[in-house]
């Protein structure tokens, strides 16, 4: 929120704060893909019966297909049911899923993910994104695969894309 405050304050040639902050984050510790992410918008003093996301961002979690335990398979055919193929789909797909389940009913609302580059490549692409885009939604924006690495004692290291999709007719301007 500061930093917003900031950027529209060198927008408009003026200061603006906003501090101390009066809103504070809301934590959950439970399985995103299992909780009804309207009910978390509840928990705000300001909810009304209108208010949705406008956005949803994040960095879902990896993990390969052959290598996700019972619960992640779970929730893996829970969101894609019978689809053909979705048992060759990655754990990350699951989130892809359920903002497009959301973004479905709540059409203004754009999403962008920092995902594992194997959801462009290889056979995901005809099994995640192709059902999505018959569906109406599609891909704002793209940024091409760059290395992350953590700084841990086990250094990970794994190729990310970002991807912004929506099923908004809206045009994106900066």
């Amino acid at each position: 929120e500061h930093l917003m405050n900031r950027e529209v304050g060198e927008w408009f040639g003026m200061a603006y704060a906003d501090l101390p902050l009066k809103r504070s984050a809301h934590i959950y510790c439970e399985n995103a893909l299992r909780r009804d992410w309207l009910e978390l918008l509840k928990d705000d003093k300001e909810y009304t019966d209108d208010l949705r996301f406008n956005y949803i961002i994040g960095n879902p979690p990896y993990v390969g297909a052959r290598y996700m335990n019972n619960d992640q398979k779970d929730d893996l055919n829970q969101l894609f049911g019978k689809q053909k193929n979705a048992g060759n789909l990655d754990y990350v797909t699951c989130w892809v899923k359920r903002a497009d389940d959301y973004m479905t009913k709540y059409r203004d609302t754009r999403t962008a993910f920092v995902m594992t580059n194997s959801v462009v490549q290889g056979e995901t692409p005809a099994n995640l994104w192709q059902p999505l885009f018959d569906n109406g939604l599609h891909i704002d924006f793209a940024w091409r695969t760059f290395k992350w690495w953590n700084e841990g004692r086990s250094k990970a290291a794994v190729h990310c894309v970002i991807v912004g999709f929506s099923k908004s007719d809206m045009i994106m301007q900066r």
